[in-house]
């Protein structure tokens, strides 16, 4: 048993620095900050929005952890070690409750692989990750006690469903409390039945009463809830993988139980027979041999299916303008296949600040003509900041501030927006107002270095003429006619 584990730990392991090493190269944690627009805030107003609902908890941990997403070499270690995590607390959960056998444990790494797959999608959201580590992180200490500590179930089990349904809620309660069942299915005497049942009950009675007197929110989101509310444009389609993965937990243990008792009845048999049968390494290794190439093939088959080079172009193309690396995006742009029009308005954007317009304008398909700049038409949510920043880059900084206002009635702590908002207030020299925000930004640990740029500005407006683009943007913007006459 010791060495049948020492194996399944060696895989899981062998697993994450592969992860990590996938999501370094291929994935990028950066893009998915950037993507997301991802801001936590260390304010308590801000943290008190997050009990409103269940489940709001683990998304205000989720933003915590996600924020260091900022970092490519420590968003990598996050995704390769929470997925660690989850599977290792489940695997010494069976091995606490069940004493899974070697055969089905090793399907665990599935888990590390789907979340793997699931990050090329830069929507995807990380809280569902999370989630599954605080479901295995709370069946191992449930039964853990009951096993190490002689703690009965009825005291730990039951206090952990209110908890779980507060810190996870939705779908990760159900998920939580279908595991907790099924591990009270290995040798259930007549007190782990009428657990089970009184769990059953209660996955049915806590969504429903939080719903009807606690919460505000709808009955499908009190049972079902899987991803947060954020912005339309930011939205995650939750692909097929995604319902996959999250039933993976209860599965696992659905198929140790299984294992258990066929490994039980062929005990029973063997006990006939005076001599054991003898087994082979062979043998031993060939369902170790299956597994492993079991899982290469899912996991090959569901990172190249999930994996999207072209997604991930864009999602850079978009990064670069956003940090004004013109060159990066002359550089990208041509890998696009076929036309994009987010691709068009950042190439026309990156060849009129590197002052080569007239030279490279219709090396990109211009087939919107003036709506490949302007996104005005048709307004929706996607174009409100892209907008913002088109009209900041022609001078016009109070239509630039009008769809920055846009883009904070979706995105209310978004650091971009934020920032925008920040640096027009400062141009129009209303410093109250960018004390406002800055205020807020402040509060946003990964962004306190832009904001010490322009604090000196806030504390004495004196200063705006030393810096640079402040000055440049009051000089066009104070012209007659504005935009118009530059």
């Amino acid at each position: 048993m010791k060495i049948e584990k020492n194996i399944v730990f060696i895989t899981i392991s062998s697993f994450a620095f592969i992860s990590f090493l996938v999501a370094f190269l291929f994935i990028n944690p950066v893009l998915h900050y950037s993507e997301q627009q991802i801001a936590w805030l260390k304010g308590i107003h801000f943290f008190k929005y997050y009990l409103t609902y269940p489940g709001g908890l683990a998304e205000y941990f989720t933003l915590f952890i996600s924020q260091f997403f900022h970092s490519k070499w420590i968003g990598s270690v996050i995704v390769s070690v929470f997925p660690l995590l989850t599977v290792t607390f489940l695997v010494n959960t069976l091995y606490t409750r069940i004493k899974a056998v070697f055969l089905p444990v090793l399907f665990i790494p599935l888990i590390q692989v789907s979340v793997l797959s699931l990050m090329s999608d830069y929507l995807f959201n990380f809280s569902m990750v999370i989630n599954l580590f605080i479901i295995s992180l709370f069946l191992y200490c449930c039964f853990y006690a009951e096993v190490r500590l002689k703690l009965n179930l009825y005291f730990s089990l039951i206090p952990s469903l209110f908890i779980i349904y507060i810190v996870s809620g939705g779908v990760y309660f159900l998920i939580f409390t279908l595991s907790a069942i099924l591990l009270l299915f290995h040798k259930p005497d007549r007190s782990k039945q009428l657990l089970a049942a009184t769990i059953a009950i209660l996955s049915v009675l806590i969504p429903w009463f939080s719903w009807k007197f606690i919460f505000l929110t709808t009955l499908e989101h009190a049972f079902l809830r899987s991803v947060p509310d954020v912005a339309p444009m930011l939205r995650y389609s939750k692909p097929t993988l995604f319902l996959v993965t999250l039933g993976f937990i209860p599965l696992i243990i659905a198929v140790n139980l299984i294992a258990e008792i066929l490994k039980s009845s062929g005990k029973k048999k063997t006990k006939k027979n005076t001599l054991p049968p003898a087994k082979t390494n062979i043998k031993k290794l060939l369902p170790l041999l299956l597994q492993t190439a079991g899982i290469l093939v899912f996991a090959f088959a569901s990172f190249y299916y999930s994996h999207k080079p072209q997604e991930k172009l864009k999602a850079e193309i978009k990064l670069s303008a956003s940090q004004n690396n013109w060159d990066d995006v002359l550089l990208k742009y041509p890998k696009v296949e076929g036309y994009d029009r987010t691709v068009n308005f950042q190439f026309n954007r990156a060849i009129a600040h590197s002052g080569q317009m007239l030279e490279q304008l219709f090396n990109y398909p211009q087939v919107l003509g003036t709506q490949g700049l302007f996104l005005d038409r048709p307004f929706t949510s996607e174009v409100a900041l892209p907008n913002s920043d088109l009209y900041f880059d022609l001078g016009n900084i109070d239509e630039s501030q009008r769809f920055a206002f846009e883009s904070q009635t979706l995105m209310a702590y978004s650091p971009l927006v934020l920032k925008r908002l920040i640096l027009n207030c400062l141009i129009l020299e209303d410093y109250e107002a960018a004390k406002t925000f800055s205020n807020v930004l402040n509060e946003n640990p990964v962004e306190n270095d832009w904001l010490k740029k322009y604090e000196i500005v806030m504390e004495n407006p004196v200063k705006a003429t030393e810096n640079k683009l402040i000055a440049e943007k009051r000089n066009i913007f104070t012209r007659q006619g504005g935009l118009f006459f530059t």
